[in-house]
């Protein structure tokens, strides 16, 4: 497993708390879990490219979203239950198995949000990992 800064290392592995809430632990288990995968199936590593976010952080990644500008919303991130992982380092078909197997693997349990989805957001497609608690 990668990292792309030092700083989102050290988020991940829960020595550095960017917002009041810490890294889930649970998370990090999914993203060691899809790292050995992807290193048993496509012999490539993932790369964490983002953990916590704060409020500020939040509003200006959606500030040009005009329906974040009537109603903003939180995300995942903020609270320890979001990470990013690069998906340039994959072909389409690999992120396809990825995004199937962490799904059906650890169910995010509400029966309206998926474990793992591949996004853009607006700062890059990336494969994004949640969970519900």
């Amino acid at each position: 497993m990668k990292f792309k800064t030092s700083d989102i290392e050290e988020e991940f592995r829960g020595l550095r708390k960017t917002v009041k809430f810490q890294f889930r632990s649970r998370l990090g288990l999914i993203a060691r879990a899809l790292d050995y995968y992807c290193q048993f199936f496509f012999k490539k590593e993932i790369t964490i490219t983002h953990v916590l976010r704060t409020q500020e952080q939040q509003d200006s990644f959606y500030r040009d979203d005009p329906v974040y500008k009537v109603k903003s919303w939180k995300s995942v991130h903020q609270f320890g239950r979001g990470v990013d992982i690069r998906s340039m380092d994959f072909e389409e078909h690999e992120i396809k198995q990825i995004v199937d197997w962490v799904n059906m693997s650890f169910p995010y349990g509400d029966g309206k949000h998926a474990t793992c989805i591949c996004h853009n957001v607006g700062q890059g497609e990336h494969i994004h990992l949640q969970i519900i608690y």
